[in-house]
């Protein structure tokens, strides 16, 4: 996740998705790693890929994720690998395919409703300057 100071304010860098699962939803920057790759290098690559952008990439915390539907049905269940990105270079990708990206506010953020429900919790953590372990079950209402 990057952050930055505009004005200074912290600004976050997030995602809306524009494909499915989870059409609209509010997150950060995430993908797979590729067969070979550390996931220090997945970071960097997915950013520039999505974003447009390089940074200055600390890893700050690892978290699984588990998501259920309203109805109890296990809809995804994830490990994430958390990187701060600061000192962010090149010219932001405001719209690719499967999304848009756009700097918010912590005030802006919490406006959303369509957001993923682990969004605060993975600030935090960027926030800190320990490695942070994060293991939750979600129930998505909205999906």
């Amino acid at each position: 996740m990057c952050t930055r100071k505009d004005n200074n304010k912290a600004e976050y860098l997030l995602q809306q998705r524009l494909k499915q699962p989870y059409y609209g939803f509010y997150g950060f920057v995430s993908g797979k790693i590729t067969w070979g790759e550390t996931t220090t290098e997945t970071a960097a690559r997915e950013l520039k890929e999505e974003t447009g952008l390089s940074a200055k990439l600390t890893l700050v915390g690892i978290e699984h994720k588990i998501d259920y539907s309203k109805n109890n049905k296990l809809l995804e269940d994830k490990f994430f690998f958390i990187f701060r990105g600061e000192n962010t270079n090149g010219t932001l990708v405001k719209k690719f395919k499967g999304g848009k990206n756009i700097w918010l506010t912590k005030n802006k953020i919490h406006s959303i409703d369509k957001i993923f429900k682990d969004v605060q919790k993975i600030i935090s953590v960027v926030n800190q300057n320990n490695l942070t372990f994060i293991e939750k079950k979600y129930k998505e209402e909205t999906y």
